[in-house]
């Protein structure tokens, strides 16, 4: 049975969660009348990726991040997800860093983390929920459409100077995809 609790700032190490990615395609947006949308195109071989958490979500699992909670999924007393979620400002709250062991993959841990998020959304005032995703993880980005985040905006420019992406051409460098999901009562 997986049982979702907060997890005090610091007490779980983030390397505890295997959070490697099998990203077998590329993702290309397309703008049409109805807004952005996704595409994906297979690549020739599956490559498995490390994304790393970001800058604020540290802060929040390291405690440090006003208005922010931290999420642990617990399957038969072992953890086997984690989500980091703060009050982003401007009436939205941001999923700072969600990830999954690969072993716990498709048994619904990954939705159930974004419900207990979603809740605190609710309970904090908030009108949905925002997550910027970078282009590179496609797995992500199918979640976020899986579980009806739309998508709303990207930037180009917000991971081109990262120094893994530095050494590649501008034109294939990630970009930063954002997806927003409106709570029921928004």
């Amino acid at each position: 049975m997986l049982m979702i609790q907060p997890i005090q700032p610091g007490a779980v190490p983030l390397r505890q969660i295997d959070a490697r990615t099998l990203c077998g395609d590329t993702v290309s947006v397309r703008i049409g009348r109805s807004g952005l949308s996704l595409s994906y195109t297979p690549i020739g071989s599956a490559l498995w990726r490390n994304f790393d958490p970001s800058p604020r979500a540290i802060d929040a699992f390291d405690g440090c991040l006003r208005g922010s909670v931290v999420l642990g999924a617990y399957r038969d007393e072992r953890l086997v997800g984690l989500a980091a979620a703060a009050d982003g400002g401007r009436g939205w709250c941001e999923i700072l860093d969600l990830r999954v062991d690969t072993s716990c993959r498709l048994r619904e841990t990954g939705r159930t983390l974004l419900d207990a998020c979603r809740r605190f959304a609710e309970r904090g005032g908030m009108v949905g929920l925002t997550m910027a995703v970078s282009d590179a993880n496609p797995a992500m980005c199918q979640f976020a459409e899986h579980c009806g985040f739309r998508l709303e905006g990207m930037d180009r420019l917000a991971l081109a100077q990262t120094p893994e992406e530095r050494v590649k051409p501008m034109m294939r460098r990630a970009c930063e995809l954002y997806f927003y999901l409106l709570n029921e009562k928004g």
